[in-house]
């Protein structure tokens, strides 16, 4: 590459001769005379810069691939033919330059690369030493100054410290001087990237702090410590910076210290960032967690005896901890808005009483327990993100202790593992709708009331994938499930996909205006009290065996099967499917439905034996006293036969509806108790009053018309005949028209 420099002051006494200066040498241009004496003083001072009296800053072609002590550079950035001057300050300016390693051991100063610069090692040769200086590292914006392989001085007295927006990678050695990171990007290579020893320390003010591939970070390597001094994100796409692995995790088990400011911590790729050692600061700004787009991976906070004041606010990524410790002071607050926290993975972690946990409505907040043996419990308070209302989503093999009342205002998410009671009861807010499983998901959720009473708005199950297993509400000791119901709500529906079964002696009892539906094969063995409201069964709940009530004001309805002896009370009501809709409901108990109690029964008129049918084939039945209301759909038809109940003749039946006997007509149907049809109550259409009358009417005009023409016949010709008397059909004592 032919280059050319004028130099006017240094050649000023050879009256101002201009030299043009390229690498075949030194021509006048004028004045040829002066050209010997210029020329040895050209000379002179280009043997004073290669003698180091000035150091070499510069280095030559981006072809190049060299080692770093062979001949290229310069002290002036033009004419590249010295080498390199030991411990002198480097500057890249422009273009792409390689390295096939030092060549041997050399001390090098400060390092600059401006922006768009590239300096990459092929080769590992020599060692790549500092005097026993801590060095700066500038790399500009879009620059990249990669070490790779590149053997490094163990020296404790050599230190880095990093600087620009750019990267830079190295592998490292155990020298002990420290790192320090202002900024840019940090990658890496190995275990020993940032040095090693007693005294080294690792300063994080700013960047990115970045691998290749999965890093451990003993106790050792910065038995200094490790101080924060600013945000850091840690770890970083592949996408986003060719050097770096989008999986590699970054393992950190020094001590932690992050000054007086509140810091944040941002998760850059898929990887684990663990902390194991303790984390302190000198202020009360606590820590903020969060994540870029797309990155998937997590904070394990290991360590059991952090002692850092001040809030946690987990807004991005996910947190897990191991233990109560893990969360500093022990009155830091944890609020969870767009990102996930829990326990390590197949670990048990309290957080104690004096902490308060914080739900945010943000997409994605969730407490997550991974690991089938995995445990979190949660003894403070959980409530409301000021001004937001706190769902909680509930992920994770594993179990959710909850030990004191919640004061969250949204609904309650059991998407996998289980949500366990403790230490009180109603420890979910009463006012939550609860609702297990996930949607697309094979993941099932439970929740355990652990022997103690808990009152909801609603309980749902969510229509998944899994073809194994059940969506649970159990409990090992006697427990009351109290649902407070509005809206209608739906547990399980019979199949895998949407399955929702309670089992154990729970207890249910409803009360509310909506509807609680129960659609799967309920087991539990506590009684059943619908005191307002609706209870929709539509699953086989033969073997829920406790005694079920209704009071006044509750529906029991549903196609289904109820196992226990059911008493429907004064004001309670009872209907096969749900009123306006025609289905059988089943007992395999008893069921009496007392005084004022009614029956709501649906029939379709114009369709024989369609109506709501009471099955109590294996039970007796008592229907003392009920009322019996029919709603009917379609025209009446005159004969159709409806079942609307049935009942085991050994058992007999007891008692008859509220003011219908044996063959009273009741809205134009004649009611049988078992007469017609042995162990049914049978309902059978007969023609409405009005027909009868028309018909009647009918008859007797037909009486009176053959009258008048049988007298006509057998009276004398002057005797008026008997419908010449003035006795007319108009006259006679009948409503209603022939006509």
């Amino acid at each position: 590459m032919l280059e050319r420099y004028y130099f006017y002051g240094i050649l000023h006494k050879f009256n101002k001769q201009v030299l043009t200066f390229n690498r075949s040498g030194i021509f006048p241009e004028r004045h040829s005379s002066c050209y010997h004496r210029v020329f040895g003083l050209l000379v002179g001072v280009l043997l004073f810069f290669a003698a180091g009296v000035l150091n070499a800053q510069y280095y030559t072609s981006s072809s190049s691939t060299d080692s770093w002590n062979s001949r290229g550079w310069s002290p002036f950035n033009f004419f590249f033919i010295f080498s390199y001057s030991t411990n002198s300050d480097v500057t890249f300016t422009a273009s792409n330059y390689s390295f096939d390693g030092m060549g041997t051991n050399v001390n090098v100063g400060n390092i600059t690369l401006n922006d768009n610069v590239n300096v990459t090692f092929t080769a590992n040769t020599g060692t790549f030493s500092t005097g026993n200086n801590v060095r700066t590292l500038t790399v500009g914006a879009g620059s990249v100054l990669n070490f790779a392989d590149q053997n490094f001085t163990n020296s404790v007295q050599t230190g880095f410290i990093k600087n620009g927006a750019g990267t830079v990678a190295l592998k490292g050695n155990s020298y002990g001087g420290g790192f320090t990171l202002n900024q840019g990007t940090a990658i890496s290579l190995g275990n020993l990237s940032f040095g090693s020893g007693s005294s080294n320390t690792l300063a994080l003010n700013g960047g990115i702090v970045a691998s290749d591939g999965d890093r451990t970070f003993l106790a050792a390597t910065f038995a200094g410590g490790i101080t924060v001094g600013g945000n850091i994100q840690f770890g970083e796409f592949s996408s986003n910076n060719a050097l770096a692995s989008s999986s590699a995790g970054l393992s950190f088990a020094s001590n932690v210290s992050l000054g007086g400011a509140a810091r944040t911590f941002t998760l850059g790729n898929n990887g684990v960032v663990e902390f194991s050692g303790t984390i302190s600061n000198s202020g009360s700004g606590g820590i903020t967690f969060t994540a870029n787009t797309g990155a998937t991976g997590r904070f394990d906070i290991s360590g059991s005896s952090s002692t850092f004041s001040g809030p946690i606010a987990i807004n991005g990524g996910e947190v897990r901890i191991a233990s109560n410790g893990s969360l500093g002071n022990a009155t830091n607050s944890v609020t969870v808005d767009g990102g996930r926290f829990g326990a390590v993975y197949n670990t048990s972690a309290t957080m104690n009483s004096s902490r308060t946990l914080y739900l945010g409505d943000g997409s994605g907040t969730t407490i997550i327990t991974p690991g089938a043996s995995a445990k979190l419990t949660v003894n403070g308070t959980i409530t409301n993100k000021a001004g937001q209302v706190g769902t909680l989503r509930k992920q994770g093999a594993g179990v959710l202790e909850i030990g004191a009342a919640g004061a969250y205002s949204g609904e309650t998410l059991i998407q996998e593992g289980t949500i366990r009671l403790t230490s009180g009861s109603n420890r979910l807010p009463t006012g939550t709708v609860v609702r297990l499983g996930q949607t697309g998901s094979s993941t099932l959720g439970k929740l355990d009331l652990n022997g103690l009473s808990q009152e909801i708005a609603g309980l749902n199950s969510v229509i998944g994938t899994s073809s194994v297993g059940d969506n649970t509400v159990t409990t090992a000791s006697a427990a009351t499930l109290r649902i407070n119901v509005s809206g209608n709500h739906s547990f399980g529906d019979g199949t895998n996909s949407n399955s929702g079964v309670i089992t154990g002696p729970v207890s249910l009892l409803l009360v509310g205006s909506g509807k609680q539906t129960l659609g799967d094969t309920n087991t539990y063995s506590g009684t059943t009290n619908v005191q307002s409201g609706t209870l929709e069964v539509n699953g086989n709940q033969s073997g829920a065996t406790g005694a079920v009530s209704i009071g006044n004001g509750g529906t029991l309805a549903g196609t289904g099967t109820i196992g226990g002896n059911t008493t429907v009370q004064t004001g309670g009501n009872l209907s096969g499917g749900l009123p306006g809709t025609v289905g059988t409901l089943s007992f395999t108990g008893n069921l009496t439905t007392g005084t004022g109690s009614h029956w709501l029964i649906d029939l379709v008129q114009n369709v024989n034996g369609s109506s709501d049918l009471i099955n109590v084939s294996n039970g007796g039945l008592n229907i003392s006293g009920s009322v019996l209301d029919l709603a009917f759909s379609g025209a009446h038809t005159v004969g159709n036969f409806y079942q609307i109940a049935s009942f085991n003749p050994s058992l007999g039946l007891t008692g008859t509806f509220s003011g219908l006997a044996e063959g009273s007509v009741v809205s134009n149907y004649q009611i049988n108790y078992g007469t017609v049809s042995a162990g049914a109550i049978t309902l059978t259409a007969v023609p409405e009053p009005g027909t009868l009358v028309i018909l009647a009417c009918g008859v007797l005009g037909v009486i009176v018309v053959r009258t008048c023409r049988k007298r006509s016949k057998n009276a004398e010709p002057d005797e008026p005949t008997f419908c010449e008397s003035g006795l007319s059909s108009s006259a006679l004592p009948v409503r209603g028209s022939l006509g």
